[in-house]
Order: structure tokens, then C-alpha cells, then sequence
């Protein structure tokens, strides 16, 4: 695992992976590239938004122009964008605003025209439809995934990208507002959390 910068943690909202370096951004993305350390931006970004909104007071909609303009810096950069949604858990449940913050991840992504990769739902799908305690899928804070959780995520959307793959090599993009969980082959959320 490579070394956080040093120095502490400034109050940002995405990291930004590069050349192995997590780089922490205030602001969503700042000038440019975290203080000489990275030299180029990614070609990709998997921006997590939504779950640290949650936990300040600033409320979901004041968060609307902030992950716009962050969206807009993302793509300028010439790097695709996937957002994702919050995760399942008791800390983010506990919030009024949860379910409207995905909600409004959703409608900023289909505006933007990007895919939401919906931790939400597919961690709701194993609390729920598959009766994972949450104890089963979370560190003991009951708020950070586990690395069972995390496993089973990488590979949903690691097959996400590869359907959407395969679907633009046929001119049939998987629509922005598909959730990835719905853009994967056949077997889908539900093998991949039963096997997982």
C-alpha cells in the first residue's frame, strides 16, 4: 500500500490515485496536480461522493454545485468518470439525507452523462435480499467496509466495466443511468453477492 503524503489530511472529498500515490484534494480537484507530486491526471476516475457530505451539517443540496463543478474539472481533464454512491451502513442510514443523496448523485450523473456505480443498492441488495449482517460486510464501526465487502465490490464492478466494455465495442453503451449492478452480465449483483 503506498504512503499517504505527508503532512495531514487536508478536509477533501475525493482521493486521487496516480503512479501509486493517494493524493488528498480540497475542493474536489484544485488547481491542478496535488503539489508537484503527480504529473499527469488519471485516465479514469472513480470519484466516491456523497458519504463525507453526509456527515457535515451542509445539508444534500448545497452539495448539487460543488459535485457539478467537480464533475466538469474531472472530465476537463480528458479522464473518464464513474461516481459512487454511499455506502449501506448504519452511520450514513441514520441520515435524513441519505436516500436524497443518492437520489441526487443519480441526477447530476445523467446529466453529466456519466455512470453511478450503486454501492448503495448493491450493499442494501446483501443486507436485505441476501441477510448479510451489517456486521458481515462492515469494519466494526459499522461505517467502513470490510475487506469482504470491499472484494465483492471490486469484482461487481470490475464486470460493470467490462459489460460496458463490451457494449461499446457493440454501439450500444450501457445508459449512464443504469446502475452498475444492473449493467452486469446475466448472473449480476446477486451471484456475485451469494458467491461473495
Amino acid at each position: 500500500m503506498p504512503a499517504k503524503p505527508s503532512g495531514s489530511r487536508p478536509t477533501g472529498t475525493r482521493a486521487l490515485w496516480a503512479k501509486g500515490l493517494i493524493c488528498w484534494t480540497v475542493q474536489i480537484i484544485a488547481s491542478g496536480p496535488c503539489e508537484g507530486q503527480v504529473s499527469r491526471w488519471p485516465v479514469a476516475d472513480l470519484w466516491q461522493v456523497g458519504t463525507n457530505a453526509l456527515l457535515g451539517e451542509s445539508g444534500v443540496e448545497k452539495q448539487a454545485p460543488v459535485i457539478r463543478d467537480g464533475l466538469k474539472r474531472i472530465r476537463a481533464t480528458g479522464a473518464d468518470v464513474i461516481l459512487m454512491d454511499p455506502q449501506y451502513a448504519p452511520y450514513v442510514l441514520r441520515d435524513p439525507d441519505a436516500r436524497p443523496m443518492v437520489a441526487l448523485l443519480a441526477k447530476l450523473a445523467e446529466e453529466a452523462g456519466v455512470p453511478v456505480f450503486r454501492r448503495f443498492a448493491l450493499m442494501q441488495h446483501w443486507h436485505e435480499s441476501r441477510e448479510y449482517a451489517f456486521s458481515d460486510m462492515l469494519a466494526p464501526d459499522l461505517f467502513h467496509m470490510n475487506d469482504w465487502s470491499y472484494g465483492c465490490l471490486a469484482r461487481n464492478l470490475a464486470a460493470a466495466l467490462v459489460a460496458n466494455a463490451r457494449a461499446t465495442e457493440n454501439a450500444a453503451p450501457v445508459p449512464a443511468s443504469v446502475s452498475a449492478d444492473k449493467a452486469v452480465a446475466p448472473a449480476s449483483t446477486t451471484t456475485a453477492a451469494a458467491s461473495h
